[in-house]
Order: structure tokens, then C-alpha cells, then sequence
């Protein structure tokens, strides 16, 4: 939310007309203004856990291990079963593994591949987010089998690439650079140009 949005909210909140209820969601609460929040009744929602939405998937139709993907990245099941049929998402995720490819090699090809390619497939936000979600899923299974916890990896058909990044990322900097991916999803929800955002976050994917 930019200031002026958030200011304006303000403003509504202060100076509502009669009989109005409000109801504002957010899952970044962190986000909003302190005195926004202060103006507000809070009721916090738990999200199901990732094991409980990959079997609400399965009972669905879908695959576990593309119900496992889905949970992973925190779809619920009506956008999940959307996107499982949609041919962008399918193209998506091998775009994510050949970026991957190309940032795991000292040749420096994940920039070049960011305009070439990526960008090109992922415009506007909804789409940056479920990329950054993607590339989230792979360093936390990087992160998964440096703890040799393959039960919770995820991406299991990749388990290969898996084996062979995690010799070039340590587990240090698999954590560190999963919070480069977060920090990235908080500069695109504060309005930071989309290009610059991925750009910076390339450089530090980059090995």
C-alpha cells in the first residue's frame, strides 16, 4: 500500500459515515500503519497447515506432488485448481528451473535470462509473486536436504538439481538468500519498480 493509499484509508477510518462496518484484510499486518491498526478490531486467522491443504488438494484431484507444490506456496484450493489448469503456470515452473540452472553456474547467464525470458512470462504482480513463491520453494528444499530432511522436500521430480545445487549453495547462504526472495516480495508490495526488484535479487541469486 503506498502512503497517499495509506493515508486515505486513515482518513476513512476516522471520519466514517453511519452504519458503515469496514472489514480490512491483510496478511502483512506488519505493513500497515501503527494508526491504522490502532483504529481497528483484530482477529487473526490461522492458515492450514501445509500437510492439511495438500490433502484438501488430493481429496480434490490433484497429484500429491503438485498438491504439495500448491501447499508449499500457500494457494488455497480454489486458486490452486486454477492455476493447475492453466498452461502459464505449467510454463512457469520450467522457466523457475532453467533460471535456476542459470544462476547456479559461475557463468553469469541469470541477468541475461531475467529480460530474455523470465520477465517476459512473468508481468504484473499476481504472476512476480507465484515466481518469487517458486523460487522460495527451491531454497527452502536446498535448506531441507543440507538438514537431511528429504521428507519435507518438495520438489521432488528435481531432487537431482537438488543434490548438485546444494554442493554450490552452503546452508548459510540458502537461508540467506531466502531472505533476498522475501525482502524481494515486501519491495513489490511497496511499489518498487518490478524490473529493479528482480534485477537486484538476481545479482544476489547469482553464483
Amino acid at each position: 500500500m503506498t502512503v497517499n493509499a495509506a493515508n486515505r484509508l486513515l482518513k476513512f477510518l476516522e471520519e466514517p459515515s453511519r452504519e458503515t462496518v469496514a472489514i480490512l484484510l491483510t496478511a502483512h499486518i506488519g505493513q500497515m500503519l501503527d494508526t491504522i491498526v490502532s483504529r481497528c478490531q483484530r482477529i487473526q486467522f490461522h492458515s492450514l497447515t501445509d500437510h492439511h491443504l495438500q490433502q484438501q488438494l488430493v481429496e480434490q484431484g490433484l497429484p500429491e506432488s503438485t498438491s504439495k507444490l500448491f501447499a508449499a506456496m500457500k494457494l488455497d484450493s480454489q486458486k490452486a485448481l486454477e492455476i493447475h489448469e492453466d498452461d502459464w503456470f505449467a510454463e512457469a515452473r520450467k522457466i523457475v528451473v532453467q533460471l535456476m540452472d542459470k544462476v547456479m553456474n559461475s557463468s553469469e547467464e541469470g541477468y541475461l535470462y531475467l529480460h530474455q525470458t523470465y520477465l517476459k512470462h512473468f508481468q504484473g504482480r499476481e504472476s512476480l509473486e507465484y515466481g518469487l513463491e517458486l523460487l522460495l520453494v527451491w531454497f527452502q528444499d536446498l535448506v531441507s536436504l543440507h538438514l537431511d530432511k528429504r521428507d519435507s522436500i518438495v520438489l521432488i521430480d528435481q531432487l537431482e538439481r537438488l543434490e548438485k545445487f546444494h554442493y554450490v549453495v552452503s546452508l548459510s547462504e540458502a537461508k540467506s538468500l531466502i531472505y533476498e526472495i522475501l525482502n524481494t516480495r515486501r519491495r513489490l508490495a511497496q511499489n518498487v519498480h518490478p524490473t529493479l526488484a528482480m534485477e537486484y535479487l538476481i545479482l544476489k541469486l547469482q553464483r
